[in-house]
């Protein structure tokens, strides 16, 4: 049994952070013939639960870079590491330094002993966060609390926290807290510029504990799977690679992640995922190959 698992953000996703319309029409026809498919991206469910809708995806997908299993058709946490307690509360430390306050997602237990998402972020957390969430649509979502106005330091502390994200207009006070940070092992940090919106750097934190490679492993002996098949375009998708035992890259991916796949395939403009596992699909079932023959891919560049 085989599971193909793609990055979403530069690989399936399109410039406007959606799935494009001819993938979806793809990955819905190969759903609907049995092909398994998910993702694995550094993107939480408060995002990824939206933006995959369209596919009713039917196995868990890898969310908070390797940090979390998720059910996204029932909205509920399946596994999850969280930051230890001493991390969090240098978490906490460096930001109150900084002068930030960011969005912290942690993990609650309701009195029926369900795991509950939980979002905190300050009311106060300023202009960039204005619309940043469908509020409404959050809070239909079943395993997610919304916690606005709930965050407080001291408490954050004492929650199993699973993610944080912190957003400013400049890089200044980020890179400050991204340095200080960096001296902690345990955790691992994602300092960039966004690349949906202009003025906008972010910092997000993850357990250093998990990585994609690890979720990965994880999902293929839970779902009883012996094959998957990996896509990517940056560095962070080299833990999945690793995981997996065919690994292709975009070909508008970064030269280190193309050097680590066995090839290159057509870029997120172009439907590349989508249309490979078209043509995977269509080659496994008229050959006893499992792999898709070389004019299909060509190493360091596109069909």
């Amino acid at each position: 049994m085989k599971i193909f698992i793609s990055d979403l953000d530069g690989t399936l996703l399109d410039e406007k952070g959606c799935v494009p319309e001819k993938s979806v029409e793809i990955l819905k026809r190969l759903e609907e013939k049995g092909v398994l498919f998910t993702v694995a991206s550094a993107r939480t469910p408060l995002s990824a639960a939206f933006i995959l809708e369209p596919l009713r995806l039917r196995i868990p997908a890898i969310l908070l870079n390797g940090c979390m299993l998720y059910d996204l058709e029932k909205r509920r946490i399946l596994w999850y590491q969280a930051v230890g307690k001493e991390k969090r509360r240098q978490v906490i430390e460096e930001e109150k330094k900084a002068g930030l306050t960011g969005l912290l997602l942690a993990v609650e237990k309701t009195s029926d002993g369900t795991e509950t998402l939980c979002m905190e972020l300050d009311p106060e957390a300023g202009e960039l966060w204005e619309g940043y969430f469908d509020l409404e649509r959050l809070e239909a979502c079943l395993g997610i609390r919304n916690g606005f106005g709930d965050r407080d330091r001291t408490g954050a502390v004492e929650r199993p926290m699973v993610y944080g994200l912190y957003m400013d207009r400049e890089p200044g006070r980020l890179e400050q807290m991204a340095k200080a940070l960096g001296r902690t092992p345990g955790l691992t940090l994602d300092f960039y510029k966004d690349i949906y919106r202009d003025s906008c750097w972010c910092l997000e934190i993850f357990s250093g504990e998990a990585s994609k490679r690890s979720a990965a492993l994880r999902l293929k002996k839970m779902c009883g799977a012996d094959y998957l098949i990996g896509f990517g375009d940056g560095v962070n998708d080299l833990p999945l690679f690793e995981a997996c035992d065919e690994a292709y890259a975009v070909s508008n991916g970064c030269e280190a992640l193309k050097e680590a796949a066995d090839r290159v395939i057509r870029s997120n403009l172009e439907n590349g995922v989508a249309l490979f596992m078209e043509e995977w699909e269509d080659h496994a079932e008229n050959t006893d190959r499992q792999s898709l023959p070389f004019e299909h891919c060509v190493k360091g560049g596109a069909v």
